[in-house]
């Protein structure tokens, strides 16, 4: 036979010798048999899911646009850290991806009880590497869950990248701090306040907003000390999309009582107050839409209390089925159907529509929006008979005033016009 060959031969030694075999040592054939000798068929191809990139790749922290984090130099910045900083919805989404952070620890800290954990959350191998402020690793680890010891008044860089070539590689990341001491409370500066203070509007930090990467607002950890107040500026965009009309502040303390409630103000650039929050609980939600200049948004605590907190920021809808129009029947009706204990959203989505997304459609609006958007009496509980009930009935076109009579009797509102404030406009 003339011509030239291939063969998967196998990797028995012996079986390599003769004349004119080549490929056992040296060339892209040899190279080729040897990882198919290697390889674990049953592990599904590198792109057989390939997961977009996360917000990292394109936004840093505050959400301004950023080059990217696949080098130490332009590494996504997470600040100072504290027990609230959790990432989640982080990915590997190709073969060459590579993540770099960088991050530093508070004075007070214990290192034996104080960590960084990153967790595959798809069951793929993680390559993680943990380097001082000069860039000198300090050790690198290989698994499913990766827990690296902090030092106090430490900076780090932290990579993360496959080993498997994978490119659908899901993963968190998880700090977890322990004082020195137990009497004392860790104070630590989020990022949002930078190396000065966002005490002030005309200190306010600037924060950018992408209708594609808001989840890496809601993903910022931030903090008021005692006695302190954040204040924070919103470009407007060109469309209404563009801009977020729903500011909500999610406390991470779960202890927090009513006293303690923080509060959202919302004012243009002279301090006027455009419109305030009304809620109480652990989640605050303000609602400002139409707006054509910049805006700053002013969080604080009723009491002066020291809160850790997350701001997330959207742009959204009750468009609950996503066909591109909010009707009383469908969305308004879901809504109420699946804030009852005994009906799923999943139920709720099947019986509305037949395409195979919509279960997770409905899936994906509850995790949103169940304890901001959907709390419309912001009593800080959002319940089928006060909220799903005024929520249905102003989508078929009750007013604020109709809708006072179903309020629950825990909730703070007390006119129409702070009922509107939980209120999306309809078209």
């Amino acid at each position: 036979m003339e011509g030239i060959q291939g063969g998967l031969l196998s990797s028995d030694s012996l079986l390599w010798s003769g004349s004119g075999l080549v490929g056992k040592s040296g060339t892209g054939w040899g190279a080729f048999q040897q990882l198919y000798d290697v390889a674990d068929r049953s592990v599904r191809s590198a792109t057989a899911e390939n997961l977009a990139p996360d917000y990292s790749e394109t936004r840093n922290a505050l959400g301004g646009v950023s080059q990217g984090n696949n080098t130490s130099l332009t590494a996504f910045d997470l600040g100072y850290v504290s027990n609230s900083t959790q990432l989640n919805d982080l990915t590997i989404h190709n073969p060459t991806d590579i993540d770099w952070y960088q991050f530093s620890t508070p004075e007070g800290i214990q290192e034996s009880g104080s960590t960084v954990r990153i967790s595959s959350t798809n069951e793929v191998l993680l390559n993680v590497s943990i380097y001082d402020s000069d860039k000198e690793l300090i050790t690198q680890r290989e698994a499913l869950d990766n827990a690296f010891n902090l030092a106090s008044s430490s900076e780090y860089y932290l990579r993360v990248a496959t080993v498997a070539g994978r490119q659908d590689i899901g993963y968190s990341i998880d700090v977890d701090l322990t004082a020195e001491s137990p009497e004392v409370a860790l104070v630590i500066p989020d990022i949002a306040e930078g190396r000065g203070s966002n005490d002030l509007l005309s200190k306010a930090s600037e924060i950018g907003f992408s209708a594609t990467s808001e989840a890496s607002l809601a993903n910022l950890g931030l903090s008021l000390t005692e006695d302190d107040q954040d204040w924070f500026k919103i470009d407007s965009g060109r469309i209404s999309e563009q801009s977020p009309n729903l500011f909500s502040v999610i406390v991470t303390d779960e202890s927090i009582s009513d006293e303690d409630d923080i509060i959202i103000e919302i004012a243009d650039a002279s301090g006027t107050v455009l419109t305030e929050s009304k809620g109480i609980g652990r989640n605050e939600t303000v609602i400002l839409e139409g707006y054509d200049s910049d805006v700053f948004v002013n969080v604080r605590s009723a009491t002066g209390k020291t809160l850790d907190y997350k701001l997330d920021l959207r742009n959204a809808d009750y468009d609950f089925d996503k066909d591109g129009s909010v009707t009383s029947d469908s969305d308004g009706a879901a809504i109420v159907a699946a804030l009852f204990a005994d009906s799923s959203s999943i139920e709720i989505a099947t019986n509305l529509s037949s395409d195979a997304d919509s279960q997770a459609t409905a899936e994906d609006f509850f995790a949103d929006y169940r304890a901001t958007l959907l709390d419309v009496d912001g009593d800080g509980v959002t319940l089928a008979s006060t909220d799903g009930v005024i929520l249905n009935a102003y989508i078929a076109g009750a007013s604020a005033v109709d809708l006072l009579p179903y309020i629950s009797d825990s909730s703070p509102i007390q006119t129409a016009d702070d009922l509107l404030t939980h209120l999306l406009d309809l078209a």
